[in-house]
């Protein structure tokens, strides 16, 4: 079982504030560690087998988080955070969720993309990273949920790929059945297995096709696969 806990930290706040720390919930970071079947992440270095056999690299993985719940052992969800959080490989992220509850928890669930109701141009903040994730009008309008790029080694030399999803087809609900505490302020991490985006339970063959943007078949497969691809660490 799992333990967040920063336990002298929540302490000394509660006793600043006089009051129960659990009365107002907890503050939790969250913390994304990519690796390839347990292999560590090096971008921009082709060294990665996928399932179909094909050598990879990581060149660009962006992707938005959302939604963040917590499920109780009789199945009650608690919202940790309904948010939307664009992530970066390249950059350090840390997300959080700043009113979480105490208690014993069975499972923890976030989307894998952003809700419709926020999957519509301009219902998020017009940052830079928003703008460069926009999905065209003509293709459905919203944002990207993933951008994930690299290069491959082909059977005729080295090819470029990119894995983009979007639509609100492709909104996937991860779910993580790994039990775990809070009772503290604390952190956790969750483990993000680039492999499976390709593997289970669709294998994609990047050298039979390497892009998916607009084919809705091949974005569907891919959202599938993001089912598999996160551990709570």
């Amino acid at each position: 079982m799992h333990h967040l806990s920063f336990l002298l930290l929540s302490v000394t706040i509660a006793s600043l504030y006089g009051c129960k720390k659990d009365e107002l919930g907890y503050t939790l970071t969250v913390t994304p560690h990519y690796h390839i079947d347990g292999q560590e992440l090096i971008l921009d270095t082709i060294m990665y087998q996928d399932a179909a056999g094909n050598l990879y690299g990581v060149n660009r993985l962006r992707y938005y988080l959302s939604n963040f719940r917590f499920v109780r052992s009789d199945g009650s969800e608690v919202i940790a955070d309904d948010g939307v959080y664009f992530i970066d490989a390249r950059e350090e992220t840390e997300i959080t969720l700043p009113d979480v509850p105490a208690g014993s928890f069975k499972e923890l669930r976030f989307n894998f993309g952003i809700p419709a109701d926020l999957n519509v141009y301009g219902n998020l903040p017009n940052t830079s990273e928003n703008v460069g994730m926009v999905w065209p009008e003509q293709m459905g309008g919203g944002y990207h949920f993933m951008k994930f790029e690299g290069y491959f080694s082909s059977s005729t030399g080295t090819d470029g790929y990119a894995i983009h999803i979007g639509n609100n087809a492709c909104l996937a609900d991860i779910s993580i059945i790994t039990p775990f505490d809070v009772d503290a302020d604390g952190s956790m991490t969750i483990g993000f297995n680039l492999n499976e985006i390709l593997a289970n339970p669709n294998t994609f063959d990047m050298d039979s096709g390497n892009y998916t943007m607009g084919i809705m078949p091949a974005m569907l497969e891919i959202s599938a696969n993001m089912h598999n691809a996160f551990t709570l660490e």
